[in-house]
């Protein structure tokens, strides 16, 4: 099935929850403000979002019913594929194959804490958000101008 329009690939940990985050409040649980920036990215683009986090191993219902609670008002469409049990397989190459499995060929933001390397080949897609703070206003901006369509 091809799929169109810009793609949003969310990690959790680090962008939707983050070090400050934690220290004050309980595990597993989302920074509503986070979400608010999410949201935005969401409304300004027509973007839609697919979970790259590892947490897209619990059930997807009850990935998008946590996210719903915390504040996020755009379902997500799906994951991308989970890696085998003792692969080396990298954040970027799941995304790869997420990209192939859909036939999508449009513009895509990535929204993730880790490192460039682990995000190729698509590390130039790559809006890098710092563990301590989580997504920020800044961020957010970074996504949306990478969002924007390609000439």
């Amino acid at each position: 099935m091809e799929t169109k329009g810009p793609i949003l690939f969310l990690d959790f940990d680090g962008v939707l929850t983050n070090d400050q985050w934690e220290r004050t409040h309980e595990s597993f649980t989302f920074d509503p403000a986070k979400l608010a920036h999410v949201n935005h990215i969401v409304e300004a683009t027509g973007a839609r979002i697919v979970v790259s986090s590892d947490w897209r191993r619990l059930s997807f219902d009850r990935v998008c019913n946590r996210l719903a609670s915390a504040g996020l008002k755009h379902r997500p469409i799906g994951c991308t594929p989970p890696e085998e049990p003792g692969s080396r397989i990298t954040r970027g190459m799941e995304i790869d194959a997420w990209l192939v499995q859909n036939q999508y060929r449009d513009v895509f933001v990535i929204l993730d804490d880790s490192s460039e390397h682990l995000l190729e080949p698509h590390a130039d897609r790559l809006v890098p958000v710092d563990a301590e703070f989580g997504l920020t206003e800044a961020d957010a901006d970074r996504a949306i101008a990478l969002l924007a369509p390609r000439p």
